[in-house]
């Protein structure tokens, strides 16, 4: 179940794949970073753009293909892969 994703981190991201929205559930503020399959950065999102509870991002603008999620919360990292369809 991709809801225990990084649920170790109290964050937890849905759905995978994921299509125009994804949906990230946290404990506090998280900084996200998406690289695409060739390691290149394609989307920072800063901690103070999100919130404790559901944060939505925007990921219409990606194209299909697997993405790298590197998020930060209370200064640990998780990482995890997620299919964009």
């Amino acid at each position: 179940d991709t809801r225990n994703l990084l649920r170790g981190h109290n964050i937890v991201m849905y759905p995978n794949p994921m299509g125009n929205v994804l949906n990230i559930l946290t404990n506090g503020p998280v900084g996200i970073k998406i690289y695409d399959i060739s390691g290149r950065l394609v989307v920072r999102v800063k901690a103070n753009q999100t919130h404790k509870g559901l944060n939505q991002l925007d990921v219409s603008l990606l194209p299909a293909g697997i993405y790298n999620f590197k998020v930060t919360y209370e200064g640990n990292t998780s990482t995890a892969k997620l299919l964009k369809k």
